[in-house]
């Protein structure tokens, strides 16, 4: 027996397709953060994890960073991986200057200087081409606190790529992916700046 799948059910099992891999990527990455900050926390003697407020733009950004660190530094322990990593977050998305005073005091206490110097240009360098990109798709972000608010995106870009130029983004609900998004929190930007982004972005892609 065929059996016919309508459109409309079409839309819904790509939807929860893609769904279920945002979902199974944020809420590991804001797992392994929670636990480097509580690292880090415990390092320096201060309560570190209001950190997480700004959740998923920081699992989009910190997580090729850590990647780039893990291959270019394998000799980094954990304890070590987790005071770099949160001092990054740190210097990108508070202006605490007690904060960001205490975290730089103890990289240079553990000898940890010319690492976190290395890595921080690396992160400036992504930062900057990540800052161009979404500057090229005519949003109204300028500032760089502004623009670490579309960091969440990174992390999806693949997934928007391949989905985009196979078609399958046609069938897919903005509005339930935007609802998932959010809920994650920790975004300065609204739901209606987020669908508009992905709008952008399926117009990019399929140049």
């Amino acid at each position: 027996m065929k059996i016919i799948i309508t459109e409309s059910q079409t839309k819904i099992l790509i939807t929860e397709n893609v769904l279920r891999q945002i979902g199974i990527f944020f809420k590991d990455s804001l797992k392994n953060i929670k636990e480097i900050i509580k690292s880090a926390s415990e390092q320096i003697g201060m309560n570190l994890q209001f950190m997480m407020t700004w959740g998923a733009g920081i699992a989009g950004f910190i997580g090729p960073i850590t990647e780039y660190i893990k291959g270019q530094f394998p000799d980094l322990n954990d304890i070590e991986l987790s005071l770099i990593i949160t001092s990054l977050i740190a210097t990108y998305y508070t202006n605490n200057k007690k904060v960001l005073n205490n975290l730089y005091n103890k990289i240079q206490e553990q000898g940890l200087g010319k690492y976190f110097e290395k890595i921080l240009k690396k992160s400036d360098e992504f930062y900057n081409v990540f800052s161009e990109f979404i500057k090229s798709l005519a949003t109204t972000s300028h500032s760089m606190v502004n623009m670490m608010s579309y960091t969440f995106i990174i992390p999806i870009l693949p997934m928007l790529y391949e989905s985009i130029k196979t078609g399958m983004f046609e069938n897919v609900d903005l509005d339930e992916i935007v609802t998932m998004i959010t809920g994650f929190g920790g975004l300065t930007i609204g739901s209606i700046l987020i669908k508009n982004l992905l709008i952008k972005l399926s117009e990019r892609f399929k140049k």
